[in-house]
């Protein structure tokens, strides 16, 4: 009896083995699917030899952690693809294009009032393709509807209402996209490029977004389900028939850097609602739009801080009906209208190059009470305000409050001078509120050029450099160079727009996102003049010493089934209370292998189970909001 109750727990255990989803490396398979031009069949097997016909029909007969491989026919570029279905991704699956070389194929759907892919799985890969005909109502190149983890590179997504919709859909990664021309007139004719609708904690990073019908990129989310921390890192988006990018409804703390908004019908940037606060909004180019570079109307608590800000129609940043805003170091030059537009709200207005703009430098209205520099050290406004308004009024107060604008830098160095360049309620029959200001002494112009400090950390999956100067003369712009050689082989990575000639402090921040791990990078920061004339300060280095984790992520143990020791990895994106336990069947915990706080990076844990009987385990990880869990067997 006993021989057989032995032989009986061992079958169950492997039956339940088998009948676990763990998939590994080894278990995944690669299919094959081509145009009919190139033998593609679905009665085939699915072999590169003898590829199916239809990307549906791979990903139905695929099993999850398998990859797909779309063939192209060059002679038949429009349509390699035109499926007669969604293709519905429920299973863990890559679909690219055959190899890098190759010519992305076009997926195309026939039934335009539904989705080309539609992504009903985490952890989904979707690389290399051209994927365009989801012209209905709400309907996406790529949907993603309330799964996370998803990948989606190097793809073109054309002509559909929203190029990349993720809904209620976290931790995804979007990079190296081309997402143009989305022009779809279906309903209301909302095509966008991507939309993040409730979804939190994704990267776009290097896309190209430029043409199409309404926003290019737009995050929003509901009360219940907002959209916040969403990384949107270098990309391009220009010429959008509405914005460029949109912070919309219940949205906070998402960061935009080093993006590119150029010449859409609106605004570059635009925050839109008093839901959306606390985002970051750093070092961005926002030029030539039809309304503003930067729109702030109702979102609280932002930071605006090193963006470039020029030759919009209207005014290079604007803010109404918003307070808490910190609006930083940005340069607002040769704007049509005003350099910062500021109406009802109380923001921080500090260290900014606001020049060569049609009309006022800063127009003040709507009882708005903005601080521009108080009058104790370290408080200074810092701000350069010149040759606005063809060398008239560089500020206009249009309100009846009183307005702090001490330590800015007018050009001119009287008191009479400046007071003469300020509309307030000393101009002639001027019923406003009054400007208190103080002038620049004599020896705070004739400050040095100074760099205090240039640093460099990790953070997030990027580089944070930064470097403050004390004043600038005659000074064009920094130039950034990188190497892996503390000596040789430095490539410029980055330009950014010097002050020109300021004797006030001004903060520089730039982010590398373009990072490997195990990397120790140099860094050089030099300034160049007007003149062209190029001076190198001090180098900074980094080491990245971890693999740099671009999600939380718990792998499967190995080996697996085990007895008695198993290693159990995962990684931290960002730096974590992390508990990681074992659990029996019955939901009783076993023990906990690890209970602290730990660093982003990559980890390891032994598993030794030698006093625990035979059977399924379960172990669990809680690092922040990150929860996961996965089975494992002892068999001894």
């Amino acid at each position: 009896m006993k021989k057989i109750s032995v032989l009986t727990g061992f079958l169950f255990i492997v039956i339940t083995l088998f009948a676990l989803p763990i998939f590994t490396e080894a278990d995944a398979a690669t299919r094959y699917v081509a145009p009919s031009s190139m033998g593609g069949n679905n009665a085939n097997p699915g072999t590169e030899e003898s590829p199916w016909r239809t990307i549906v029909y791979a990903v139905s007969n695929s099993n999850s952690g398998d990859i797909i491989k779309l063939m192209d026919d060059a002679d038949n570029s429009t349509k390699d693809y035109s499926e007669t279905d969604w293709v519905f991704v429920n299973k863990q699956l890559t679909i690219e294009r055959y190899d890098d070389d190759a010519t992305k194929p076009w997926v195309y759907t026939q039934v335009h009032s539904k989705h080309v892919f539609y992504i009903a799985a985490d952890y989904v890969t979707i690389i290399g393709l051209k994927i365009t005909g989801a012209t209905g109502v709400s309907q996406a190149g790529i949907y993603v509807g309330s799964k996370n983890y998803c990948t989606f590179n190097d793809n073109d997504i054309t002509n559909n209402y929203y190029g990349i919709y993720l809904n209620s859909s976290n931790n995804c990664n979007m990079t190296d996209n081309n997402v143009s021309y989305n022009n779809s007139t279906s309903g209301t004719g909302d095509s966008e490029g991507i939309l993040l609708s409730s979804s939190s904690d994704n990267t776009l990073n290097g896309n190209t977004i430029n043409y199409n019908r309404k926003t290019g990129i737009d995050v929003n989310g509901t009360s219940a389900y907002p959209s916040t921390n969403n990384t949107l890192n270098n990309n391009t988006v220009n010429h959008n028939g509405s914005f460029g990018i949109t912070l919309g409804t219940y949205t906070s703390n998402n960061t935009l850097g080093n993006n590119t908004a150029n010449s859409n019908t609106y605004d570059g940037i635009y925050i839109t609602v008093s839901s959306s606060n606390n985002h970051n909004i750093i070092n961005n180019t926002t030029s030539y739009n039809g309304r503003y570079g930067i729109g702030i109307s109702s979102g609280n608590n932002n930071t605006v801080s090193g963006n470039t800000s020029e030759s919009n129609t209207k005014h290079g940043i604007y803010l109404n009906s918003t307070s808490g805003n910190d609006i930083i170091d940005n340069i607002c030059r040769s704007n049509h209208e005003y350099g910062i537009y500021l109406g009802w709200g109380s923001n921080t207005i500090r260290g900014n190059l606001i020049e060569n703009n049609t009309s006022y430098g800063i127009y003040i209205t709507s009882s708005g009470t903005p601080d521009l520099g108080g009058v104790d050290s370290g408080n200074e406004g810092r701000n350069t305000i010149r040759n606005n308004d063809a060398g008239i009024y560089q500020l206009y107060n249009n309100t009846a409050n009183t307005i702090y604008a001490y330590r800015n830098y007018w050009v001119y160095t009287e008191f009479d001078d400046i007071d003469n360049h300020i509309y307030d309620n000393d101009e002639s029959g001027s019923t406003m509120g009054s400007v208190l200001f103080s002038p620049w002494l004599e020896n705070d112009q004739s400050l040095p050029v100074e760099l205090t400090s240039f640093t460099a950390l990790y953070s997030a999956g990027c580089v944070i450099l930064k470097w403050i100067t004390e004043s600038e003369v005659d000074i064009d712009h920094f130039n950034l160079y990188r190497s892996i050689d503390k000596e040789i082989n430095y490539n410029k990575i980055a330009t950014i727009q010097g002050q020109g000639n300021t004797p006030t402090r001004h903060n520089y921040v730039w982010l590398d996102t373009r990072i490997q791990p195990n990397t120790t990078y140099w860094y050089k920061l030099s300034d160049v003049d007007i003149y062209g004339l190029e001076v190198f300060y001090k180098t900074v280095s980094i080491t990245l010493e971890k693999t740099l984790p671009l999600e939380f992520y718990l792998s499967q143990n190995y080996p697996n089934p085990f007895n008695p020791v198993t290693s159990i990895s995962y990684q931290l994106l960002a730096a974590s209370d992390v508990e990681l336990s074992i659990y029996n069947t019955l939901g009783q915990k076993v023990c906990t292998l690890v209970k602290k706080k730990q660093s982003a990076g990559s980890y390891n844990v032994k598993f030794d189970s030698q006093d625990l009987p035979s059977g399924i385990y379960i172990y669990k990880i809680q690092a922040g909001e990150f929860v996961d869990f996965k089975k494992m067997v002892l068999m001894k």
